[in-house]
């Protein structure tokens, strides 16, 4: 936010913008939570609901307050900051519903991050169509990113069959793919220096 306002911004669009970004975050944290509680029992006994710190009833609280704060205060900002947002909320609910479990588990992934971004530029009233050339690059980032936090647990997700990306890649191609994508993007980036 404060690269997207130049500076930082006034505390009331500060305090809005950290709540709409956390009360997202702990809604799609606590549903993953809820819908992995059973392949957490057996592979992460001492995550807060398999081991009773938490209940089941509780972290559904948790997804309903975190979705109803994150876009109520979104709409604050507006109607596109809103449909911005819940765009955004969707596909990380989407993510732990369905397609954390499928070779498509990238994909709301990178639709909610980049979502994230054009948020943020919206909310600065910095947002122009020239954001749109970032979201390939974005894209490749996030996947790389995405295949790097799922790489400590893909031999557990594989035993619990589990199908996404990193899991039929296996560890040792997830790897080679991230680095290579990292490696490139670094690159790549340089280059543009050099030109500029």
């Amino acid at each position: 936010m404060i690269v997207a306002h130049r500076g930082v911004p006034a505390i009331g669009v500060l305090l809005r913008g950290l709540t709409v970004i956390g009360a997202s975050q702990v809604a799609v944290g606590a549903l993953n939570d809820f819908i992995d509680r059973a392949d957490d029992a057996i592979a992460q006994p001492d995550k807060p609901i398999p081991s009773g710190t938490v209940s089941g009833h509780v972290a559904l609280e948790l997804v309903a307050v975190g979705a109803v704060l994150c876009c109520g205060v979104a709409l604050t900002f507006g109607l596109a900051s809103l449909a911005i947002a819940a765009v955004g909320l969707g596909s990380g609910i989407a993510y732990d519903l369905r397609l954390k479990r499928t070779p498509f588990s990238p994909v709301p992934y990178m639709v909610s991050f980049l979502s994230l971004l054009t948020w943020i530029w919206l909310v600065a009233g910095m947002l122009t169509w020239k954001i749109v050339l970032v979201y390939p690059f974005g894209a490749f980032l996030l996947l790389a990113a995405h295949l790097a936090n799922a790489l400590p647990d893909v031999n557990t997700d594989a035993a619990l069959r589990q199908r996404g990306l990193a899991v039929i890649l296996g560890p040792r191609r997830a790897l080679m793919v991230a680095l290579v994508i990292c490696g490139s993007g670094a690159i790549c980036a340089f280059a543009f220096c050099l030109v500029e």
